[in-house]
């Protein structure tokens, strides 16, 4: 009897644990490589543009079947060096200001395939369009990767609707996991997508109009 019990334990602990996804290698770009799930989807340039008309187009953007949870990788000027301390507040600011309400998960520096990167996970939330007949506060589950290579930042970003986060948060931290980036060949990726900056700001400077405008999160 003691043995049904604890077989029938066992088998329970199988069935709740969270399954292990498949992942397959892409390679979005020179030098640049991570693994995810093996349905995703490449993104055409007219999917990136009707999904996500006020950005800039991205180096690559893929998709999982559901067509509600992306991974998208792009590339940004580095203006504070190596000093990934001030970068990460810098970028933690700007989402606390492009999002009504943001709860970090994670916030941190840590290290990825012999890398140090930035890591900053949360949940957005905005409230409903003028023009959309629903009411409900939209909530989005994120995982964003900040890689610095040399003068550029390399942005690794998944992000799925807050509802499906239990099944797919497991996933988003076993891709981030894999991401590599070989400077030397990442080196010779175009910078189409790069715009220079329009101002000469040094980033102490931005970091004290963050300030000033209480825009800068408290450590």
């Amino acid at each position: 009897m003691k043995k049904i019990i604890l077989f029938l334990v066992i088998g329970l602990g199988l069935l709740c644990a969270s399954p292990v996804v498949k992942l397959k290698k892409y390679k979005p770009a020179a030098g640049v490589s991570v693994k995810l799930p093996q349905d995703f989807l490449v993104m055409s340039d007219d999917d990136i543009a009707a999904r996500y008309p006020n950005y800039r187009k991205p180096i690559a953007m893929y998709t999982a079947p559901n067509g509600r949870t992306d991974f998208g990788v792009n590339t940004a000027n580095n203006l504070w060096g190596k000093n990934l301390g001030i970068l990460k507040d810098v970028y933690k600011a700007s989402l606390m200001n492009l999002f009504a309400k943001v709860t970090f998960l994670q916030d941190t520096v840590m290290e990825v395939n012999k890398r140090k990167v930035i890591v900053l996970e949360f949940i957005s939330e905005q409230p409903p369009r003028a023009t959309s007949q629903r009411q409900e506060t939209i909530q989005y589950y994120s995982y964003i990767t900040y890689a610095v290579v040399d003068k550029r930042i390399f942005i690794f970003n998944f992000s799925t609707p807050d509802y499906l986060r239990e099944e797919w948060q497991p996933v988003a931290h076993q891709i981030m996991k894999t991401i590599k980036v070989n400077a030397t060949a990442a080196s010779f990726i175009l910078d189409n997508s790069v715009i220079a900056p329009k101002t000469g700001k040094s980033a102490k400077e931005i970091m004290l109009e963050q300030r000033k405008n209480k825009s800068f999160p408290k450590k």
